[in-house]
């Protein structure tokens, strides 16, 4: 899931905590605050949602990111059996 974040205090109407909002529903919860770091946590979200309980993975990128253009190939390792093979 994606949701448009505003930065904590970034004017005097943000006070609003999305993290602390979504903790009961999301099981990972990534913030970028920087543009270039875009592919770091896309891998880190991928890997959060493929581990561990199950549920919703949340990242949220502010419109500046959002709009940022990068050329570069996202490159996801491929997907990991969910539960072991049988004995």
């Amino acid at each position: 899931m994606h949701v448009d974040a505003v930065p904590s205090g970034s004017t005097e109407n943000t006070r609003f905590d999305q993290n602390a909002s979504l903790e009961g529903v999301a099981k990972w919860y990534g913030y970028i605050d920087q543009p270039e770091r875009v592919p770091e946590f896309m891998r880190r979200a991928f890997t959060m949602l493929r581990s561990g309980r199950p549920g919703p993975v949340v990242l949220g990128i502010p419109n500046a990111s959002a709009t940022y253009e990068r050329h570069k190939t996202l490159h996801i390792s491929k997907r990991m059996a969910e539960s072991p093979g049988p004995c």
